[in-house]
């Protein structure tokens, strides 16, 4: 199994592409900015402070044209798996891309993660899709903590509200 250092976004992957254009299809404002050019290995310029950065990973589903969420699937099948669970913990993903809720300020906050939100629905997705074509009777847990439900202002540093906007 590989490890990513990110949740990638396999935008060569026909399952993923459906996953976005079904999350843009009910995304608020802001609209979702997708990633798919962060893939392991290359280097990309850090959207704060213009410094260029290498993203770490590793890039074999680019070079042999997979998509690591249906692959997860596939492995759970042949392994006789009940189901798969997607333990989404991109904290950095939410700190990088947080934007300051009404009231807040830029340093301080509370800030608001909808590209977070974006990103995990469509992983959700394109992992639901894939169990619905290739393993119909599998299942599809989650780690949600508590903190995933909850409706205050968010201070950084975890992702709570993620599973609340999600829904």
């Amino acid at each position: 199994m590989n490890d990513f250092g990110l949740f990638p976004e396999p935008a060569h992957s026909s399952v993923w592409q459906n996953a976005q254009k079904y999350v843009e299809q009910s995304a608020g404002t802001p609209a979702p900015e997708w990633h798919s050019d962060w893939i392991p290995k290359t280097e990309i310029t850090d959207p704060h402070n213009k410094s260029k950065v290498l993203v770490p990973g590793d890039d074999q589903y680019v070079q042999k044209n997979r998509n690591p969420y249906e692959d997860l699937v596939l492995l759970a099948k042949d392994l006789g798996a009940s189901g798969v669970d997607v333990d989404y913990e991109e904290f950095w993903h939410a700190d990088t891309f947080k934007v300051v809720a009404s009231g807040g300020a830029a340093s301080t906050g509370p800030w608001e993660l909808h590209q977070t939100v974006y990103k995990y629905a469509a992983i959700v997705k394109t992992v639901v899709d894939s169990i619905k074509q290739h393993a119909p009777t599998m299942r599809l847990s989650t780690a949600a903590g508590a903190v995933g439900g909850w409706s205050g202002k968010w201070w950084g540093g975890n992702m709570k509200g993620l599973w609340l906007e999600v829904k």
